[in-house]
């Protein structure tokens, strides 16, 4: 499933030599915080590691398919309803000995980090 442009909006992009940074709104009327959870939306883990692929092809330019998650910590709550802008650092990105894309990702905005992961995409 597609998330960009639904489930979220990218409104700046900066990108240097070993990574990036994604500045994003979440759309809290998106199908996905109706089922979770009914009243109390909570961004699903699986939607935060979605948009990192989204944002890492966008920035590699590569079609990039999730391959191993090596670590992943979620340390707060990610709600649509009080985050009105959400930054999605892509650090690290380099080819890996196997020639898959590595990165380390950070889901955060200016007061609170919500998720760290490191992980690998297959080309």
């Amino acid at each position: 499933m597609k998330l960009y442009d639904s489930f979220y909006v990218m409104h700046v992009m900066h990108a240097g030599a070993t990574g990036a940074r994604f500045v994003v709104h979440l759309n809290p009327d998106h199908e996905i915080f109706a089922a979770h959870f009914p009243g109390n939306p909570i961004t699903p883990g699986v939607c935060q590691i979605a948009m990192v692929r989204e944002l890492a092809t966008r920035y590699t330019r590569l079609h990039l398919t999730l391959h191993h998650i090596a670590s992943i910590k979620y340390q707060n709550l990610l709600k649509p309803d009080g985050q009105s802008l959400v930054t999605i650092s892509l650090d690290n990105v380099h080819a890996d000995e196997d020639g898959n894309v590595a990165l380390q990702a950070t889901v955060s905005d200016e007061h609170t980090t919500y998720t760290k992961m490191s992980l690998t995409f297959s080309l």
